[in-house]
């Protein structure tokens, strides 16, 4: 994600289009997002993690703002 930022971001919404609950796929489009310096979509990312996460009964970990 880190040395090819776009292409990881695609990858990563591919995959969440299969599978949505994938939470290493949430995790790479935040980073990749990030890193591609794109803050809008990091930051609707960030959002949607969050909302799977709480569809699924679970808190976001360690009392962070947002869960990566």
């Amino acid at each position: 994600a880190q040395s090819r930022p776009v292409e990881a971001v695609e990858a990563a919404e591919h995959c969440l289009e299969v599978d949505g609950h994938r939470d290493a796929a949430w995790r790479v489009l935040i980073r990749a997002c990030d890193a591609a310096g794109l803050a809008a979509d990091s930051a609707r990312a960030r959002r949607g993690y969050s909302a799977m996460l709480a569809s699924l009964g679970i808190p976001p970990s360690g009392g962070l703002s947002h869960p990566v």
